[in-house]
């Protein structure tokens, strides 16, 4: 009899067993599956975004603007570039933010305004300097090939934007998009 009742019991287990993995299984795929599609994608973009605005902030707000002209041109090319490409990634990234903080949210969304709408005006005024190129090691290598002439007029519009005051590149407003940023990266 105790073998009969083993039998039913390792029988009883094995469909249980079954049962559950066929449908938890698939639920604990999936939560890995966000994790590695959503999450990761997130917290890597909070890090890079972090220390972009970090150091953006560090040169170019409020307290640094009389430094400006200290600044290599290309330097400071490079850092808007940098800024704007972390922001245009930002609308991923938006909806997640504006639920978990809506004033973030604005921050970032009236930043990503100013700062696309000024480089884009750039590439505008200057479609054979600064291409739309998605590669940021082509872009880099066409900037530094750019005659020094060129890379200080491109410079000096930008040193002259950061000048006007802008709000959105207050580091009062830097301050709070890093809090967010700094409490999202693992």
């Amino acid at each position: 009899m105790g073998e009969i009742l083993d039998l039913i019991f390792g029988i009883l287990g094995a469909v249980t067993g079954g049962i559950i993995t066929v449908l938890v299984g698939p639920w604990v795929a999936e939560k890995f599956k966000i994790r590695e599609n959503y999450i990761v994608p997130f917290r890597e973009w909070c890090t890079e975004f972090y220390g972009n605005l970090n150091e953006f902030d560090y040169r170019y707000t409020d307290k640094n603007k009389g430094n400006l002209d200290k600044l290599s041109d290309i330097q400071i090319i490079l850092d808007y570039r940098s800024l704007h490409d972390c922001l245009i990634d930002s609308h991923k990234w938006l909806g997640k933010i504006s639920k978990e903080n809506e004033d973030v949210s604005d921050l970032l969304t009236k930043l990503e305004e100013v700062v696309d709408g000024f480089w884009h005006h750039l590439e505008d005024q200057h479609p054979d300097k600064l291409p739309s190129v998605g590669d940021v090691k082509e872009f880099n290598r066409n900037i530094k090939l750019l005659s020094r002439d060129d890379r200080k007029e491109i410079a000096d519009k930008i040193r002259a934007h950061l000048s006007l005051n802008i709000p959105e590149y207050s580091s009062k407003n830097f301050r709070k998009i890093r809090e967010y940023l700094i409490d999202m990266i693992p």
